[in-house]
Protein backbone atom coordinates (compact mmCIF):
# COMPACT_ATOMS: atom_id res chain seq x y z
CA UNK A 1 0.00 0.00 0.00
CA UNK A 2 1.48 3.06 -1.07
CA UNK A 3 1.67 5.65 2.33
CA UNK A 4 -0.82 8.07 0.47
CA UNK A 5 -3.57 5.41 -0.13
CA UNK A 6 -3.08 4.03 3.78
CA UNK A 7 -3.30 7.83 4.80
CA UNK A 8 -6.53 8.26 2.79
CA UNK A 9 -8.00 5.31 4.07
CA UNK A 10 -7.67 6.75 8.12
CA UNK A 11 -8.88 10.05 7.50
CA UNK A 12 -12.31 8.12 5.76
CA UNK A 13 -12.72 6.10 8.77
CA UNK A 14 -11.86 8.71 11.49
CA UNK A 15 -14.58 11.17 9.25
CA UNK A 16 -16.90 8.67 9.13
CA UNK A 17 -16.43 8.27 12.95
CA UNK A 18 -17.09 11.71 13.38
CA UNK A 19 -19.96 12.82 10.92
CA UNK A 20 -22.28 9.44 11.37
CA UNK A 21 -25.22 9.99 11.73
CA UNK A 22 -27.26 6.78 11.96
CA UNK A 23 -26.87 6.12 8.23
CA UNK A 24 -30.50 7.57 7.80
CA UNK A 25 -30.05 10.73 5.66
CA UNK A 26 -26.53 11.65 5.46
CA UNK A 27 -23.86 10.29 3.15
CA UNK A 28 -21.67 8.73 5.76
CA UNK A 29 -22.44 4.80 7.86
CA UNK A 30 -20.73 3.44 10.44
CA UNK A 31 -21.17 0.63 12.12
CA UNK A 32 -19.75 -1.63 14.64
CA UNK A 33 -20.24 -5.47 14.86
CA UNK A 34 -20.23 -7.17 18.31
CA UNK A 35 -20.67 -10.75 19.62
CA UNK A 36 -23.66 -9.09 21.14
CA UNK A 37 -25.40 -8.84 17.80
CA UNK A 38 -25.50 -12.24 17.27
CA UNK A 39 -23.46 -14.06 14.34
CA UNK A 40 -24.20 -12.38 11.35
CA UNK A 41 -24.35 -8.91 10.13
CA UNK A 42 -25.94 -6.91 7.10
CA UNK A 43 -22.74 -5.49 5.50
CA UNK A 44 -23.57 -1.49 4.73
CA UNK A 45 -23.04 0.23 2.08
CA UNK A 46 -22.99 -2.40 -0.60
CA UNK A 47 -25.17 -1.79 -3.41
CA UNK A 48 -27.89 -4.70 -3.99
CA UNK A 49 -29.29 -7.30 -2.10
CA UNK A 50 -28.12 -7.12 1.63
CA UNK A 51 -25.25 -9.41 1.66
CA UNK A 52 -24.96 -11.86 5.28
CA UNK A 53 -21.61 -11.91 6.56
CA UNK A 54 -21.33 -14.56 9.40
CA UNK A 55 -18.68 -16.58 11.06
CA UNK A 56 -16.47 -18.91 9.58
CA UNK A 57 -17.24 -21.45 11.90
CA UNK A 58 -19.97 -22.14 14.45
CA UNK A 59 -18.18 -21.18 17.78
CA UNK A 60 -16.34 -17.66 16.63
CA UNK A 61 -17.77 -14.18 16.94
CA UNK A 62 -17.16 -11.62 14.05
CA UNK A 63 -16.46 -8.13 15.86
CA UNK A 64 -15.30 -5.49 13.80
CA UNK A 65 -16.10 -1.78 12.07
CA UNK A 66 -17.74 -1.00 8.96
CA UNK A 67 -17.27 2.45 7.51
CA UNK A 68 -19.10 3.33 4.12
CA UNK A 69 -19.64 6.30 2.31
CA UNK A 70 -21.82 6.70 -1.02
CA UNK A 71 -20.43 9.80 -3.23
CA UNK A 72 -22.74 9.90 -6.48
CA UNK A 73 -23.38 6.94 -7.52
CA UNK A 74 -20.00 5.72 -5.85
CA UNK A 75 -19.75 3.61 -3.18
CA UNK A 76 -16.59 3.52 -0.49
CA UNK A 77 -16.98 0.43 1.96
CA UNK A 78 -13.88 -0.06 4.19
CA UNK A 79 -14.05 -3.45 6.54
CA UNK A 80 -12.32 -4.36 9.45
CA UNK A 81 -12.93 -7.79 10.93
CA UNK A 82 -11.50 -9.71 13.94
CA UNK A 83 -12.04 -13.38 13.25
CA UNK A 84 -12.92 -15.40 10.10
CA UNK A 85 -16.25 -14.49 7.84
CA UNK A 86 -17.84 -16.29 5.14
CA UNK A 87 -20.14 -14.32 3.00
CA UNK A 88 -22.79 -15.56 0.09
CA UNK A 89 -24.46 -12.67 -2.34
CA UNK A 90 -24.79 -12.27 -5.84
CA UNK A 91 -23.13 -9.27 -7.25
CA UNK A 92 -25.00 -6.26 -8.29
CA UNK A 93 -25.02 -5.92 -12.12
CA UNK A 94 -25.10 -2.13 -12.44
CA UNK A 95 -21.73 -1.66 -10.70
CA UNK A 96 -17.82 -2.42 -11.46
CA UNK A 97 -16.09 -3.24 -8.11
CA UNK A 98 -12.24 -2.09 -6.99
CA UNK A 99 -11.54 -4.40 -3.78
CA UNK A 100 -8.11 -3.35 -2.34
CA UNK A 101 -7.04 -6.05 0.72
CA UNK A 102 -4.74 -3.81 3.38
CA UNK A 103 -5.03 -7.11 6.16
CA UNK A 104 -5.09 -10.48 5.55
CA UNK A 105 -6.53 -12.23 2.45
CA UNK A 106 -10.01 -12.76 0.81
CA UNK A 107 -10.75 -15.40 -1.73
CA UNK A 108 -13.70 -15.56 -3.66
CA UNK A 109 -14.94 -19.10 -4.96
CA UNK A 110 -17.78 -20.76 -7.07
CA UNK A 111 -19.03 -23.91 -6.56
CA UNK A 112 -16.38 -24.67 -4.05
CA UNK A 113 -14.09 -23.93 -6.74
CA UNK A 114 -11.28 -20.78 -5.71
CA UNK A 115 -11.36 -18.21 -8.77
CA UNK A 116 -9.74 -15.20 -7.03
CA UNK A 117 -6.92 -14.84 -3.97
CA UNK A 118 -6.10 -11.53 -2.96
CA UNK A 119 -3.71 -11.12 0.18
CA UNK A 120 -2.46 -7.71 1.75
CA UNK A 121 -1.19 -5.09 -1.16
CA UNK A 122 -4.08 -6.63 -3.96
CA UNK A 123 -6.56 -6.03 -5.45
CA UNK A 124 -9.69 -7.50 -6.75
CA UNK A 125 -11.02 -6.36 -9.70
CA UNK A 126 -14.97 -7.49 -10.39
CA UNK A 127 -17.80 -6.82 -13.52
CA UNK A 128 -20.30 -7.62 -11.37
CA UNK A 129 -22.23 -9.86 -13.42
CA UNK A 130 -22.77 -12.84 -11.63
CA UNK A 131 -24.00 -16.41 -10.32
CA UNK A 132 -23.40 -16.89 -6.31
CA UNK A 133 -20.30 -15.98 -4.98
CA UNK A 134 -18.46 -17.27 -1.73
CA UNK A 135 -16.20 -14.60 -0.11
CA UNK A 136 -14.46 -16.18 2.59
CA UNK A 137 -11.83 -13.14 4.81
CA UNK A 138 -9.28 -14.54 6.67
CA UNK A 139 -8.44 -13.23 10.75
CA UNK A 140 -8.14 -9.86 11.56
CA UNK A 141 -9.24 -8.58 7.47
CA UNK A 142 -9.21 -5.20 6.50
CA UNK A 143 -10.02 -4.12 3.34
CA UNK A 144 -11.59 -0.85 0.94
CA UNK A 145 -14.30 -1.68 -1.81
CA UNK A 146 -15.22 0.83 -4.55
CA UNK A 147 -18.41 0.16 -5.98
CA UNK A 148 -18.24 2.12 -9.57
CA UNK A 149 -21.65 2.73 -11.39
CA UNK A 150 -21.52 1.67 -15.19
CA UNK A 151 -22.09 5.15 -17.04
CA UNK A 152 -24.97 4.64 -19.45
CA UNK A 153 -22.69 6.69 -21.92
CA UNK A 154 -18.94 7.49 -22.08
CA UNK A 155 -18.22 11.11 -22.33
CA UNK A 156 -14.28 11.28 -21.93
CA UNK A 157 -11.46 9.25 -23.21
CA UNK A 158 -7.86 9.38 -21.82
CA UNK A 159 -5.44 10.78 -24.49
CA UNK A 160 -7.23 9.69 -27.45
CA UNK A 161 -6.23 5.98 -27.03
CA UNK A 162 -8.55 3.62 -28.41
CA UNK A 163 -11.83 2.74 -26.30
CA UNK A 164 -11.09 0.27 -23.93
CA UNK A 165 -14.36 -1.35 -23.33
CA UNK A 166 -14.43 -2.73 -26.76
CA UNK A 167 -12.22 -5.65 -25.24
CA UNK A 168 -13.74 -5.83 -22.38
CA UNK A 169 -17.07 -6.47 -23.81
CA UNK A 170 -17.29 -10.22 -22.73
CA UNK A 171 -16.66 -9.46 -19.23
CA UNK A 172 -19.06 -6.65 -19.14
CA UNK A 173 -21.53 -9.02 -20.50
CA UNK A 174 -20.60 -11.89 -18.40
CA UNK A 175 -18.45 -10.60 -15.39
CA UNK A 176 -15.34 -10.96 -14.44
CA UNK A 177 -13.21 -11.76 -10.84
CA UNK A 178 -9.31 -11.10 -11.33
CA UNK A 179 -7.05 -10.30 -8.45
CA UNK A 180 -3.54 -8.95 -8.40
CA UNK A 181 -1.12 -6.01 -7.33
CA UNK A 182 -1.57 -3.09 -9.36
CA UNK A 183 0.92 0.00 -9.75
CA UNK A 184 -2.24 1.86 -11.41
CA UNK A 185 -4.60 2.16 -8.66
CA UNK A 186 -2.87 3.27 -5.54
CA UNK A 187 -3.02 6.56 -5.99
CA UNK A 188 -5.77 7.49 -8.36
CA UNK A 189 -7.86 5.06 -5.18
CA UNK A 190 -6.41 7.82 -2.90
CA UNK A 191 -6.85 10.62 -4.67
CA UNK A 192 -10.79 9.73 -5.14
CA UNK A 193 -11.60 8.71 -1.62
CA UNK A 194 -10.03 12.26 -0.60
CA UNK A 195 -12.30 13.64 -3.52
CA UNK A 196 -15.24 11.91 -2.18
CA UNK A 197 -14.80 12.80 1.45
CA UNK A 198 -14.25 16.89 0.94
CA UNK A 199 -17.14 16.59 -1.79
CA UNK A 200 -19.55 15.60 1.03
CA UNK A 201 -18.61 18.20 3.62
CA UNK A 202 -21.45 20.58 4.74
CA UNK A 203 -22.20 23.04 2.23
CA UNK A 204 -20.15 21.11 -0.77
CA UNK A 205 -22.43 21.05 -3.30
CA UNK A 206 -21.53 17.09 -4.39
CA UNK A 207 -24.08 17.02 -7.00
CA UNK A 208 -21.92 19.01 -9.39
CA UNK A 209 -19.01 16.64 -9.15
CA UNK A 210 -20.42 13.45 -8.81
CA UNK A 211 -20.79 12.12 -12.30
CA UNK A 212 -17.38 13.32 -12.97
CA UNK A 213 -16.05 11.02 -10.17
CA UNK A 214 -18.33 8.04 -11.28
CA UNK A 215 -17.13 8.14 -14.68
CA UNK A 216 -12.95 9.02 -13.91
CA UNK A 217 -12.74 5.73 -11.95
CA UNK A 218 -15.18 3.90 -14.65
CA UNK A 219 -12.28 4.72 -16.92
CA UNK A 220 -9.56 4.20 -15.01
CA UNK A 221 -10.89 0.61 -14.29
CA UNK A 222 -11.38 0.06 -17.96
CA UNK A 223 -7.89 1.28 -18.76
CA UNK A 224 -6.50 -1.09 -15.80
CA UNK A 225 -8.85 -4.64 -17.15
CA UNK A 226 -8.09 -3.37 -20.76
CA UNK A 227 -4.83 -5.16 -21.11
CA UNK A 228 -5.89 -8.22 -18.86
CA UNK A 229 -8.46 -8.74 -21.21
CA UNK A 230 -6.21 -9.86 -23.84
CA UNK A 231 -3.58 -11.57 -21.65
CA UNK A 232 -2.14 -15.28 -22.44
CA UNK A 233 -0.48 -17.46 -20.57
CA UNK A 234 2.38 -20.43 -21.52
CA UNK A 235 -0.24 -22.32 -22.80
CA UNK A 236 -1.75 -19.34 -25.11
CA UNK A 237 -5.24 -19.56 -22.39
CA UNK A 238 -6.75 -16.71 -21.50
CA UNK A 239 -6.17 -15.29 -18.13
CA UNK A 240 -8.47 -13.94 -17.28
CA UNK A 241 -11.89 -15.90 -18.00
CA UNK A 242 -15.37 -14.02 -17.59
CA UNK A 243 -17.35 -15.32 -14.74
CA UNK A 244 -20.29 -17.22 -15.77
CA UNK A 245 -17.65 -19.14 -17.61
CA UNK A 246 -16.18 -20.04 -14.61
CA UNK A 247 -19.19 -20.92 -13.32
CA UNK A 248 -19.68 -23.61 -15.90
CA UNK A 249 -16.50 -25.29 -15.78
CA UNK A 250 -16.83 -25.19 -12.36
CA UNK A 251 -20.24 -26.63 -12.19
CA UNK A 252 -18.90 -29.14 -14.38
CA UNK A 253 -15.76 -30.15 -12.40
CA UNK A 254 -17.80 -30.74 -9.45
CA UNK A 255 -20.30 -32.86 -10.97
CA UNK A 256 -18.21 -34.08 -14.03
CA UNK A 257 -18.91 -38.43 -12.35
CA UNK A 258 -22.76 -37.77 -13.72
CA UNK A 259 -22.07 -36.29 -17.39
CA UNK A 260 -23.79 -33.61 -16.82
CA UNK A 261 -25.92 -32.24 -19.72
CA UNK A 262 -24.31 -28.57 -21.96
CA UNK A 263 -27.85 -27.55 -21.22
CA UNK A 264 -27.78 -28.16 -18.20
CA UNK A 265 -24.73 -26.08 -17.66
CA UNK A 266 -25.82 -23.49 -19.42
CA UNK A 267 -28.76 -22.93 -17.38
CA UNK A 268 -25.94 -23.39 -14.33
CA UNK A 269 -24.37 -20.24 -15.75
CA UNK A 270 -26.89 -18.21 -16.81
CA UNK A 271 -26.48 -18.24 -20.33
CA UNK A 272 -28.18 -19.53 -23.26
CA UNK A 273 -26.83 -22.89 -25.15
CA UNK A 274 -25.65 -20.56 -27.72
CA UNK A 275 -23.21 -17.89 -25.62
CA UNK A 276 -21.81 -20.85 -23.79
CA UNK A 277 -20.71 -22.51 -26.59
CA UNK A 278 -19.48 -18.67 -27.88
CA UNK A 279 -17.40 -18.71 -24.75
CA UNK A 280 -16.16 -22.07 -24.21
CA UNK A 281 -14.67 -21.69 -28.24
CA UNK A 282 -13.17 -18.13 -27.30
CA UNK A 283 -11.63 -18.38 -24.04
CA UNK A 284 -10.86 -22.18 -24.17
CA UNK A 285 -10.85 -23.51 -27.62
CA UNK A 286 -13.40 -26.01 -27.62
CA UNK A 287 -16.66 -26.79 -26.84
CA UNK A 288 -18.78 -26.95 -23.98
CA UNK A 289 -19.09 -30.95 -25.07
CA UNK A 290 -15.57 -30.84 -25.58
CA UNK A 291 -14.85 -29.60 -22.38
CA UNK A 292 -17.17 -31.87 -20.36
CA UNK A 293 -15.90 -35.13 -22.06
CA UNK A 294 -12.47 -33.58 -21.17
CA UNK A 295 -13.18 -33.21 -17.46
CA UNK A 296 -14.47 -36.56 -17.38
CA UNK A 297 -11.63 -38.19 -18.18
CA UNK A 298 -9.63 -36.28 -15.80
CA UNK A 299 -11.30 -37.14 -13.03
CA UNK A 300 -11.61 -40.77 -14.33
CA UNK A 301 -7.97 -40.46 -13.94
CA UNK A 302 -7.58 -39.73 -10.68
CA UNK A 303 -10.62 -41.69 -9.65
CA UNK A 304 -8.09 -44.55 -11.17
CA UNK A 305 -5.33 -43.56 -9.64
CA UNK A 306 -6.92 -43.62 -6.22
CA UNK A 307 -8.42 -46.88 -6.66
CA UNK A 308 -8.19 -48.95 -3.33
CA UNK A 309 -8.09 -52.55 -2.68
CA UNK A 310 -9.40 -55.18 -5.71
CA UNK A 311 -10.94 -52.12 -7.49
CA UNK A 312 -11.44 -52.96 -11.20
CA UNK A 313 -11.69 -50.34 -14.28
CA UNK A 314 -14.46 -51.96 -15.19
CA UNK A 315 -16.33 -51.14 -11.79
CA UNK A 316 -14.69 -47.32 -11.67
CA UNK A 317 -15.58 -46.41 -15.41
CA UNK A 318 -19.19 -47.94 -14.60
CA UNK A 319 -19.33 -45.70 -11.72
CA UNK A 320 -18.43 -42.70 -13.65
CA UNK A 321 -21.39 -43.87 -16.47
CA UNK A 322 -18.90 -45.13 -19.02
CA UNK A 323 -20.68 -48.21 -20.27
CA UNK A 324 -18.94 -49.25 -23.81
CA UNK A 325 -15.85 -50.16 -22.40
CA UNK A 326 -14.05 -50.30 -25.72
CA UNK A 327 -14.61 -46.58 -26.78
CA UNK A 328 -13.64 -45.54 -23.37
CA UNK A 329 -10.90 -47.30 -23.49
CA UNK A 330 -9.71 -46.02 -26.73
CA UNK A 331 -10.78 -42.41 -25.89
CA UNK A 332 -8.65 -43.11 -22.72
CA UNK A 333 -5.22 -44.30 -24.38
CA UNK A 334 -5.90 -41.74 -26.80
CA UNK A 335 -5.44 -38.39 -24.09
CA UNK A 336 -3.29 -40.13 -21.66
CA UNK A 337 -0.88 -42.44 -24.07
CA UNK A 338 -1.80 -45.22 -22.04
CA UNK A 339 -4.29 -47.89 -20.53
CA UNK A 340 -6.48 -47.21 -18.01
CA UNK A 341 -5.42 -50.08 -16.44
CA UNK A 342 -1.85 -49.05 -16.08
CA UNK A 343 -2.84 -45.89 -14.81
CA UNK A 344 -4.78 -48.33 -12.08
CA UNK A 345 -3.56 -47.88 -8.82
CA UNK A 346 -0.52 -46.09 -9.48
CA UNK A 347 -0.10 -42.97 -7.83
CA UNK A 348 2.51 -39.60 -9.47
Amino acid sequence: MTPYLQQAIDRFILTTRERNNGGEKGPFVHRITTAQQGRQTIVEGVPGEPRILTPQDGTSDLTGEVCALAAGGVRFVHFAYDGRGVAEFTLDSEYLGVHYTSRGERTYSVNNSIIARARAGDYVFAINKSPLLKLSLSANFAGLSVFIPIPPAQRFSLRNKPDPQEGLKPYLEHGLVVSGPSNLWGTHLAYALDHAVASSSPGVDAKATGPLLDEYLYLIFCHELAPQATLRDTDQQYVAIPLKLKTAEAFVIENAVRAPSVKEVALEAGLSVRNLHTLFVKFRGMSPGEFIRERRLIGMRNALRNAKGNTTVSEIATLWGYHNFGNFAAAYKKRFSERPSETLGRTE
